[in-house]
């Protein structure tokens, strides 16, 4: 976390004294790890499975998916929007 901060001090020229506090938790836990595994996990049945319906009630809460790992089309990864998506499903 360290690192992440002092590359992002050298690249943007912005510094911050914030504290870093990491935190492991099971998602039972922390009703934020909820959310994001919801979101996560429906985003695998759309695209695993082509079901959309999870992800359709979601969308109103997002704009965008940035795929990082999917670099065929470019080095920074795939855009996705509610239009994409409800193209490819």
């Amino acid at each position: 976390m360290e690192a992440a901060r002092q590359r992002f001090a050298e690249k943007w020229g912005k510094t911050s004294s914030a504290s870093i506090n990491v935190l492991a938790s099971d998602s039972k836990n922390i009703a934020g790890l909820q959310a994001a595994d919801y979101f996560l996990w429906s985003l695998q049945r759309f695209y695993e499975r082509g079901e959309s319906r999870y992800l359709d009630f979601l969308w109103p809460a997002f704009r965008l998916i940035r795929d990082v790992d999917d670099t065929r089309k470019t080095s920074m990864g795939v855009l996705h929007t509610t239009k994409a998506a409800h193209n490819s499903g």
